[in-house]
């Protein structure tokens, strides 16, 4: 017979918390883009994600940009409003005490949670450059990230020169999208020069 003895405590303490399992998903998604999953919506309505657990609405805004990844294409879409969300109406009537971290922990995410309502502008299919009008919606549980800078390039143009159509057009830099500073947005100055508009 064995004298090592397993003590309660020790063995609790071998178990993550639901704080460092919060802090281990945080470091994570520093790596990551990943905010959520499609579970519903239409091509008029607009898609609705479901936030993944770690990500927290004050950290999004509308007018942010996203791309749904579906199998064979991906949409881009805009982040047109926030919500909160719960699997049991109840917990309204009733809110959890929340002043308890453990107990915090676990109800954010899972029996309360955060959702975003998106609108799809274009799909950008896999091995093509050229974007098109969106014109279906991707399947349930589609993963939902920030938009990269590569995926705003395709839509916008790269910064610099290039050919578009077998034209030399120059892209210049603009500014940033609402929530993303990182990403630049450009416009192609040939194309804009073509449009009959006031000042």
């Amino acid at each position: 017979m064995s004298d090592i003895s397993f003590s309660s405590d020790a063995e609790f303490d071998a178990i993550p918390s639901a704080a460092e399992e919060r802090a281990a998903l945080a470091a994570k998604r520093e790596h990551s883009d990943r905010l959520g999953v499609v579970i519903g919506g239409s091509l008029s309505a607009g898609l609705d994600v479901k936030l993944d657990r770690d990500i927290s609405l004050e950290e999004l805004a509308v007018g942010r940009y996203v791309v749904a990844r579906g199998q064979r294409a991906r949409f881009f879409c805009m982040i047109t409003d926030v919500a909160l969300d719960s699997t049991n109406p109840l917990i309204a009537k009733q809110p959890p005490d929340m002043s308890d971290p453990f107990l915090a922990a676990i109800h954010q995410g899972t029996t309360a949670f955060g959702t975003v309502h998106l609108s799809p502008l274009l799909i950008m299919e896999e091995g093509k450059e050229e974007v098109k009008p969106v014109k279906t919606v991707p399947a349930h549980f589609t993963p939902v990230a920030t938009a990269s800078q590569a995926e705003v390039d395709q839509v916008f143009g790269p910064e610099g020169e290039r050919k578009v159509g077998g034209r030399a057009a120059h892209f210049f830099h603009i500014g940033q999208p609402l929530d993303m500073e990182s990403v630049k947005i450009t416009l192609n100055l040939e194309r804009l020069v073509e449009r009959s508009s006031g000042v």
